[in-house]
Formats: C-alpha cells, sequence, structure tokens
C-alpha cells in the first residue's frame, strides 16, 4: 500500500477532482506485476511498426509474505498502425506470416495465477 501513500502525500487537497481520482485509485488493488523484454521494428515509410514481447513473467503482488511468480514460454508480436493504414497492415501480416489473434498479457497473468493453483 505504499503506492497509495506516495499518491495521497501529492494530491492537491483542495483540488475535488483529485480527491475523487484519489478514491477511485484507493478502491482498485493491484493484482498483478509483469514483465517482459521489448523489440521495436519500424517500416521504412514509418506506417507500421512491429513490437516483439519475450521473456514474460508475472507476478501476483497480493501476497506480502510470499510472493507467486511463473514465466511462460510465449513470443508476442504486435503490429501496429495508424486506422487509416489498416489496409496496408493487412498486407504486412500476410508478407510476415502472421495470424490474426487476440491476446492480453494480463488474461495470461491471472490465468496462470489461478489455474497454476494460486489464489488471489
Amino acid at each position: 500500500r505504499d503506492y497509495l501513500q506516495v499518491i495521497e502525500q501529492s494530491i492537491n487537497t483542495d483540488d475535488h477532482r483529485q480527491q475523487i481520482m484519489f478514491h477511485r485509485i484507493h478502491e482498485e488493488i493491484p493484482t498483478l506485476h509483469n514483465s517482459y523484454r521489448r523489440r521495436y521494428f519500424m517500416t521504412k515509410d514509418q506506417k507500421y511498426r512491429v513490437t516483439i514481447d519475450t521473456d514474460l513473467a508475472f507476478t501476483s503482488v497480493q501476497h506480502s509474505a510470499k510472493a507467486y511468480e511463473f514465466q511462460v514460454d510465449h513470443i508476442v508480436i504486435e503490429l501496429k498502425y495508424e486506422q487509416e493504414d489498416i489496409a496496408g497492415a493487412t498486407a504486412v501480416m500476410q508478407d510476415l506470416g502472421f495470424r490474426l489473434a487476440r491476446h492480453s498479457k494480463y488474461v495470461t497473468g491471472i490465468s496462470g495465477l489461478y489455474f497454476n493453483g494460486f489464489s488471489l
């Protein structure tokens, strides 16, 4: 809960909006810390950026006495672009042999912590 003390000390007590935001943050409790190694690549025209995430690791942050951690042997590749460049994005994905899939590092972490016998 140290992060709450830092936030509380930094808010302006005369600012009603900051007080409301602090209370919203206070109600939300972190459940997971995830880490990964990311590499970036950009096309020559700078319209498309590819990120490659490896070494994904997840740690439960709700157990103060003992942290639970696990790693997955996945590689997450993301293609990032502006909405107006979607047609070209499809071509880039096909050229690279990508298939479209949704992925959430948060969902992976929570699933791993729950389904590996850990309780949050």
